[in-house]
């Protein structure tokens, strides 16, 4: 059984993520791969979440990645699914797709293993109207373990990105 998306961590990272965006009046997409709809899991779970929650979507196959976001498949092919250049795709079409502000993206290895790279090895990207950004992490632990690692830390990069505009 998978982990609540909402420890209490997680809870206070997505309320004052949604005073951020309130605050300025934007919103934010979400394409997620490795953690399987529990970012978006939790930044729906408090009610009024529609105020700043543009929509999501959880990509897990390189298909589906290509298909309902339209990644090109030569990223997937040079880069492969769990790269910077994949991520920052991902965070770039979801939310021109779901003509959000801001969009955000990860994907990663949560197990079991893969010969490419250890499991935890996560990127995580956020394009914002006026600059993106990407960013590789590692998360130990078991697949809800890094699933939930991997959740908390793009909620905590949209929080700070926005969090910069606010201030």
């Amino acid at each position: 059984m998978a982990t609540d998306p909402l420890t209490p961590e997680i809870a206070d990272q997505v309320r004052r993520l949604h005073n951020a965006l309130r605050s300025v009046g934007a919103d934010v997409a979400i394409a997620e791969s490795c953690t399987g709809g529990t970012v978006l899991a939790s930044l729906t779970a408090p009610s009024g979440a529609s105020d700043v929650i543009a929509g999501g979507v959880v990509v897990y196959s390189n298909e589906s990645k290509t298909a309902l976001l339209g990644v090109a498949p030569q990223t997937l092919i040079e880069s492969g699914p769990v790269s910077s250049e994949t991520t920052i795709e991902l965070a770039q079409r979801v939310k021109n797709r779901a003509k959000a502000t801001y969009g955000a993206a990860v994907t990663g290895w949560a197990g079991p293993g893969h010969e490419a790279e250890p499991v935890g090895t996560t990127y995580l990207a956020v394009a914002g109207p006026r600059t993106s950004a990407v960013r590789r992490a590692w998360f130990e632990g078991d697949r809800d373990e890094v699933r939930m690692a991997a959740a908390s830390e793009l909620i905590g990069m949209l929080l700070a990105t926005v969090g910069e505009v606010v201030t």
